[in-house]
């Protein structure tokens, strides 16, 4: 009985002494401040547990170098310079290995292009193709809302003549009509485009325009419309193109059809095609309607030559430098001896002299007595075989024996 309640009195000092240790004390504050065991309550030691320790090695961090970034609110932002030779653009003459663009003329003759947004753009390559003529300088005076159905905006007809007259041209281009698939207004009433209405009237305003330009008295060149992706509007260029033409004959003026450079294989319309050259090049843009620069350079091409046969006689960089008065003489020919050429001449197959030769031609004829006695004579003029020899079958002397 007194060993239970000296049991019990343990248990309970044990568990006192674990309520006095607080929660958050470290592992060898609880080992010191721990009751003893019943072992050594009675008088038994306890060895005391080694405490190892572990080696904890720190690994030396990689810091990872970051550049500092700067600010960017309230700094411009500097675009790259764009390089005029990209983008379907005109090469520079560094690039391409060409001679350098010479300086124009002051006494340059003047090419005036006028019309709407397609003659504009035409000019750059008409521009392009004239730039090594130091006698040639390119014009443009386009308006590109402009054409000939909307005369209250730009009246063509009556503004040529004072545009000759400030730019004084040797010869003019003409490109217009993509603007002018609108309707008339007709005595009141709305005419529809390609209607006969319509066309008797766009007819008129094209001729009067025709006749402005020959009233200028400098030749024209009229460029006719490419075909473009929509083909409603491929098929009214058609028909504007035969009134463009039409009227521009009956004045004397030149007219430049494009159609075909613009087509595929199978005669339908392609954004992409041959260049000037030949080569592969996108010539229309995404919308059907506007030339590349490829394309208006090809356009530029087609138009090239009548332009430069209105032009007449242009002084080119490499002609102006040149005198006529420095120029080297004619270098006089070198006295020498006259060759002395061996012929053979070919061999005469059948006698036609009938001097039974057998020489080549040219050779010195042989001395005979009389040609006419020949045995060529007497076999195919008079019929007579030539005497039989002995030996031959046709000897009569030949005699068999057994």
């Amino acid at each position: 009985m007194k060993l239970f309640k000296i049991a019990r009195s343990l248990l309970v000092i044990l568990a006192l002494a674990v309520l006095m240790v607080p929660a958050n004390a470290p592992a060898s504050f609880a080992q010191e401040t721990r009751s003893p065991s019943i072992l050594e309550f009675f008088g038994f030691k306890q060895a005391k547990p080694k405490i190892v320790q572990k080696k904890t090695t720190q690994k030396a961090s990689i810091k990872k170098k970051v550049k500092p970034t700067k600010p960017t609110l309230g700094r411009k932002k500097t675009l790259p310079k764009l390089n005029p030779n990209e983008f379907g653009g005109p090469l520079a003459p560094a690039a391409t290995g060409l001679p350098a663009i010479p300086d124009k003329l002051t006494t340059a003759k003047t090419i005036l292009v006028v019309g709407d947004f397609m003659a504009d753009g035409v000019s750059e390559g008409i521009e392009q193709a004239f730039e090594g003529d130091a006698g040639v300088v390119v014009v443009s005076k386009a308006n590109g809302s402009s054409g000939f159905i909307r005369d209250d905006f730009y009246n063509w007809t009556s503004e040529i003549s004072g545009i000759v007259t400030d730019t004084k041209p040797a010869v003019i281009a003409v490109m217009i009509g993509t603007n002018d698939r609108q309707p008339l207004r007709l005595n009141g009433e709305k005419s529809i485009v390609r209607s006969p209405e319509w066309t008797r009237d766009y007819e008129r305003r094209v001729g009067a325009f025709a006749d402005a330009l020959k009233a200028t008295g400098v030749p024209f060149v009229w460029i006719g419309m490419p075909p473009f992706k929509q083909p409603s509007m491929s098929a009214d260029m058609l028909a504007l193109n035969d009134i463009y033409r039409k009227n521009t004959e009956r004045v004397s003026g030149t007219f430049v059809d494009i159609w075909d450079g613009f087509l595929d294989e199978a005669g339908a319309f392609s954004i992409s095609g041959s260049d000037f050259i030949g080569q592969p090049a996108r010539l229309r843009a995404s919308d059907g309607i506007n030339l590349t620069f490829p394309g208006k350079r090809k356009v530029a091409f087609f138009a090239e030559k009548p332009l430069r046969l209105a032009l007449g006689d242009v002084r080119s960089a490499s002609v102006s430098a040149f005198d006529p008065f420095t120029l080297p003489g004619p270098k006089p020919l070198e006295s020498t001896k006259p060759l002395e050429i061996t012929r053979i001449a070919p061999i005469s197959l059948f006698d036609p002299a009938f001097d039974g030769q057998n020489e080549l031609l040219g050779a010195a004829p042989r001395q005979s007595t009389n040609a006419t006695d020949t045995s060529a004579k007497a076999l195919y003029i008079d019929g007579i075989a030539p005497k039989p020899q002995v030996g031959r079958v046709d000897a009569p002397s030949l005699t068999l024996t057994r």
